[in-house]
C-alpha cells in the first residue's frame, strides 16, 4: 500500500481485503502526525485465526520412548523427518518484517534439531529489526540448538505483548542458550511472559541470555 492519508488508505485496504476482521491492518499513525496518519513502513504479516501444529488431530505432535527419546508425530504435516517445524529466519536470512498475532494462538509447536550446534530453534529462528506483536505460542516442545526457545531463537528486533507456554530444552554445550520466550535477546521484549520449563547449559525463564531490554514482563 502507498503512503497517504488514512481515508485514502482505508479505501485501498478495504478493496484489497474485503473480508478483513475489524481491528486488523496497519492503518495507524507511524509519524505522529494526526493530520496525515501515514502508514509508512507497514510491511508484514497478520495471523487471522488460531493454528494448531497437531495437523492430524490425534492429540499429539511428538512421542517420548521409554528411554526418553523424543520423536515427532509422522502423521503431522510438519513432521520433517522427526525435526518438526523449520524455524522462520536464520542467522544469514533474518526475519525483518512485522508479525501481528492479533491475540491469536499457535498451539503444539514441535521442534527437535540437534544436528547443528549453531541451530536457532523456535517458531522464529532469528528476528533482525523485525517485530512480533500480540502472539501466543501454546504447549511448545522444543529441543536442540545453541539458541532454543518457544518464540524467537535470536532476537535483534522487538517482541511485545506475546507469550509462550510449554517445554524448552537447549543444548548442553557451554555457549548454548535456552529461554522460554527468546534464546538470546539483543533486542527488546516488553509486556510478555513464559510459563513452563527450561533446561540446558545457560537458561532463563524469558531469555537464556539478555543483552537487550526486557520490561513489564
Amino acid at each position: 500500500m502507498d503512503t497517504g492519508t488514512s481515508v485514502a488508505d482505508t479505501a485501498k485496504y478495504s478493496l484489497a481485503f474485503p473480508s478483513a476482521v475489524v481491528g486488523m491492518g496497519c492503518l495507524r499513525d507511524h509519524d505522529n502526525d494526526a493530520t496525515t496518519d501515514k502508514i509508512a513502513g507497514c510491511i508484514g504479516y497478520e495471523l487471522t485465526k488460531d493454528l494448531d501444529f497437531d495437523t492430524d488431530g490425534d492429540g499429539a505432535t511428538y512421542t517420548v520412548s521409554s528411554a526418553g527419546v523424543v520423536t515427532g508425530d509422522a502423521g503431522d504435516a510438519y513432521y520433517n523427518g522427526g525435526k518438526g517445524w523449520k524455524p522462520i529466519g536464520a542467522r544469514t536470512n533474518q526475519f525483518t518484517a512485522t508479525f501481528y498475532g492479533n491475540g491469536k494462538t499457535i498451539s503444539n509447536l514441535f521442534i527437535k534439531d540437534i544436528t547443528m550446534s549453531m541451530a536457532l530453534v523456535g517458531l522464529f529462528g532469528a528476528v533482525g529489526g523485525g517485530q512480533i506483536e500480540r502472539l501466543g505460542v501454546q504447549d511448545v516442545n522444543v529441543t536442540g540448538g545453541d539458541a532454543a526457545c518457544g518464540l524467537v531463537g535470536y532476537n535483534w528486533g522487538i517482541i511485545s505483548a506475546s507469550y509462550a507456554t510449554g517445554s524448552v530444552t537447549g543444548s548442553d554445550i557451554q555457549d548454548g542458550f535456552a529461554g522460554g520466550l527468546a534464546g538470546d535477546n539483543l533486542g527488546t521484549v516488553s509486556d510478555s511472559y513464559f510459563i513452563g520449563s527450561v533446561t540446558g547449559a545457560r537458561v532463563g525463564g524469558l531469555a537464556g541470555r539478555n543483552d537487550g531490554i526486557i520490561s513489564a514482563s
